[in-house]
Parts: structure tokens; sequence; C-alpha cells
């Protein structure tokens, strides 16, 4: 069973090039090269996908940075501006993820009431 698989950059591209249907024998495919052709046995087709891209309110994956951007720009990132302060997975070390967000809400939150 695969509970979920993640891609992002340009093999999500390669994803979301793909009618949702279409994803699931993708899927099997990319299965087949790593077990075998014996996985066809388990394959159900059903699922659930998701495009960012396609979706009306994300538009787009999250902020995928690039070899070394993150420790040179880690602290500049999430430093506030005045009175501005910035939350969100793309301020943390944990970018794409919702413990990323959860944990610069916090941060955030500390930064505002100790001021």
């Amino acid at each position: 069973m695969v509970l979920a698989s993640y891609s992002w950059a340009d093999d999500a591209l390669r994803w979301d090039s793909l009618e949702d249907e279409a994803r699931y024998p993708y899927a099997l495919c990319g299965l087949q090269q790593v077990y075998g052709q014996r996985v066809e046995v388990f394959y159900t087709g059903v699922g659930r996908t998701q495009s960012w891209l396609r979706d009306p309110y994300a538009y787009g994956e999250a902020s995928v940075l690039l070899p070394g951007q993150h420790t040179e720009l880690l602290t500049a990132i999430p430093a506030a501006e005045g009175p501005l302060h910035f939350a969100g997975d793309h301020t943390s070390v944990k970018p794409a993820w919702i413990e990323g967000a959860v944990e610069s809400a916090v941060r955030t939150a500390l930064e505002i009431h100790t001021a």
C-alpha cells in the first residue's frame, strides 16, 4: 500500500501534465520499476490525487529553494521588518510541511509578544 507520495519542482510538473485518473496507472508503472511486475495484483486504481498547481486557492506548490539557499537565507527570510512579522512554512526550517507552518506561527507570536 502506498500511503502518500510527494513530488515537487520539475517532477510535480510532470504529474500535473496528467489528468487525475491517468496518475494512478502512471504511479503503478513507477512502483513496478521498483518492486517488479508482481505489484500489479495489488493495484485497485483507487486513490486521491492533489495538484497544487491546479488548486484555485494555491496556484502552485510550496517554496522550493535551490541547494545552499536555505542555509544562506534562513536568517533573513523570517526577519521582522519594523512592525511587520513574517510567518509561514516558507520561513521555517521545514518548508512545505504543516509542522513548519505551525512552528513559524509560534515563533512569530512570541516575537510579537516579547516586542
